[in-house]
């Protein structure tokens, strides 16, 4: 690692249950049992971050802190750290062009399939950056436009469909000179990073699964109605997926499962799904051969 490498590095951190209901008041009305488990689940987050920023500190790599929540523009950065669970590393990887990333778990109780350091492997994680003993993995993300307009690079999985996913979704899907109108339950594009999740179970018998670097992304719909078709297919590298919405309300378009990355999909609008031109650069130590 270079010594700008190692100077531009940007730690974003999960803000905790317990700091969100402190800011609101609430913790006092907490039952015995819950606000017992949000602060030993505070207590373990805080000890990962500690341990990792005096490593830092000890290593010498200088670095600036946000919240996950509050993140910017990361241009002047060239390592970007999460500390969360899969969560976090979700959101931050959606503010990351082409800097590397390190997600850390920070709880031992946060899903972390995403993340390539465990929580008690934050002091590796600065030492590793600090004696360049790790490589870099590049995952694939899906690039999202909405009629023209870049919505953003998602690494897990997108939704297009109706926003209340109980109801009737009604588009016209077309793909590698095949065009569908259908009504179902929507349609899943996946990842290889996100086909462990949502997309493999579209299916009751599941959808094979596929690697994090692999050169496409793969779709399928959900509980088909009427005459419609159960459709499912591979994106490759120059091909994209074009969704028109048949719509009238409420037709959604949902990045990563997140609350904040909800786009409105009215009648005659299209998304276009393609392989994004920047894959997730991710940073795995040399001492860990289980990258998928």
């Amino acid at each position: 690692m270079t010594e700008d490498d190692i100077m531009d590095t940007l730690l974003a951190v999960k803000k905790t249950a317990y700091e969100y209901m402190d800011e609101d008041g609430r913790l006092d009305d907490l039952p015995a049992d819950d606000y017992d488990a949000i602060t030993e689940a505070y207590d373990r987050h805080s000890e990962t971050r500690e341990t990792l920023e005096t490593a830092l500190e000890d290593h010498d790599i200088d670095y600036d802190v946000s919240y996950v929540t509050e993140l910017e523009d990361l241009d002047g950065y060239n390592t970007v750290i999460s500390l969360g669970g899969d969560g976090t590393a979700i959101t931050t990887a959606a503010s990351i062009e082409d800097q590397q990333f390190a997600p850390i778990q920070s709880d031992p109780s946060s899903t972390a399939a995403i993340c390539t350091y465990d929580h008690d492997e934050a002091a590796s994680l600065a030492t590793d950056l600090a004696e360049d003993n790790y490589h870099l993995e590049e995952w694939t993300r899906a690039a999202v436009e909405r009629d023209g307009e870049f919505l953003g690079r998602v690494l897990n999985d997108l939704y297009v469909g109706k926003e209340q996913i109980y109801r009737p979704s009604e588009y016209v899907l077309e793909h590698a000179n095949h065009t569908y109108e259908q009504l179902d339950n929507g349609v899943v594009v996946a990842t290889g990073t996100g086909s462990t999740a949502w997309y493999t179970n579209t299916r009751d018998d599941g959808l094979a699964t596929f690697d994090r670097a692999a050169d496409e992304l793969r779709y399928a719909n959900m509980m088909p109605m009427q005459d419609t078709d159960l459709i499912q297919g591979r994106i490759s590298d120059e091909e994209s997926l074009q969704i028109t919405s048949s719509m009238n309300v409420n037709g959604a378009i949902v990045l990563d499962g997140d609350d904040d990355a909800v786009y409105s999909f009215p009648r005659g609008s299209t998304v276009q799904i393609s392989i994004a031109d920047e894959p997730l650069t991710v940073i795995r130590s040399e001492e860990d051969n289980d990258g998928v």
